[in-house]
């Protein structure tokens, strides 16, 4: 089985920073583009399991981009990063087709989160084992 592979799509350093530190960390193996076009061209030869994508992106209606890799015959999820964390700007983006949006500055644990659930990472198990071991380490 390949090992899944996420797609970071966004003009911003720190955005791009912040899920390659959180995903290469948990082993994943990633691939960035600063732009709507760099990511079509990266979808063109390789398979992508995840993407999140910058709310702004240079030459490009972010909404368009989402709803072409969504859509049949790629549908990939797409998870947006949220420039401005406003309610009616993350339901657009879920009808748009996003499968979900998270807020700048990016938290790790949420990063982490959503990926772990697209990429059926998480195992019940290993966080159970995990909190009883920091329960031991605080004792």
């Amino acid at each position: 089985m390949n090992q899944p592979c996420v797609l970071v799509v966004s003009p911003a350093s720190e955005v791009r920073r912040a899920v390659i530190t959180v995903l290469g960390n948990c082993g994943l193996a990633t691939i960035v583009a600063s732009t709507a076009e760099e990511a079509r061209a990266v979808l063109g030869h390789r398979s992508v399991s995840l993407i999140f994508c910058s709310d702004e992106l240079p030459g490009e209606i972010v909404e368009d981009f989402v709803r072409h890799v969504t859509l049949p015959p790629q549908r990939i999820p797409v998870v947006v990063v949220l420039h401005v964390g406003e309610w009616e700007r993350c339901l657009h983006f879920l009808n748009v087709g996003a499968l979900n949006c998270v807020a700048c500055p990016l938290s790790a644990i949420e990063v982490q989160r959503i990926t772990d659930n697209v990429l059926g990472l998480f195992r019940p198990e290993k966080a159970q084992q995990k909190v009883r071991q920091q329960r031991a380490n605080a004792a």
